[in-house]
């Protein structure tokens, strides 16, 4: 492998891999914003029997609000079982909405980090090129391997951002 031919497989491979880190954080964004959407609404939609229990239901997160949940609701009486279902209901969604906002994140991460690295290593494979050139045939198969894995690893990312349910 010439040393022209390694300058277009490092400089090729930082650009592709920017471009796809780029993309897929801009689909984690979106996924994201929409989640946030989604706890706003059912937080929003839960403000009456929230204000049963809760003095200061309006300033809560909802977080605050799973957390806080259980010491007030074996303090309070069986005379509002009905908001008492309705908010037990609305700690399940926000439980699960926040544990998939957790999962998207470190999935995310899991995709970025080895993306980054090849993106880093890559760059660097550009300033070594002349040192490379007897060896590059095996750089290559090499390079070739890490661009399965991070092909690998932006497959499953898509694939969990698809499947990650909102509602």
């Amino acid at each position: 492998m010439s040393i022209e031919d390694l300058y277009w497989l490092f400089s090729t491979i930082a650009q592709s891999l920017g471009a796809i880190v780029g993309i897929i954080g801009m689909l984690t964004v979106y996924k994201l914003q929409t989640m946030a959407n989604y706890i706003r609404e059912v937080m929003g939609g839960s403000v009456h029997a929230r204000t049963s229990f809760f003095a200061d239901s309006h300033l809560q997160t909802a977080e605050q609000l799973i957390e806080n949940w259980a010491a007030v609701k074996k303090r309070t009486d069986d005379s509002m079982r009905g908001e008492k279902k309705e908010l037990d209901r609305v700690v399940i969604d926000l439980t699960k909405a926040l544990d998939a906002r957790k999962q998207i994140i470190f999935r995310f991460f899991l995709f970025l980090i080895p993306n980054l690295l090849f993106i880093v290593l890559s760059i660097s494979g550009l300033l070594y090129c002349h040192s490379l050139t007897p060896r590059g045939d095996l750089i290559a198969g090499l390079t070739g391997i890490a661009m399965l894995f991070t092909f690998c690893s932006t497959i499953f990312l898509c694939y969990s951002l698809i499947k990650s349910e909102t509602r």
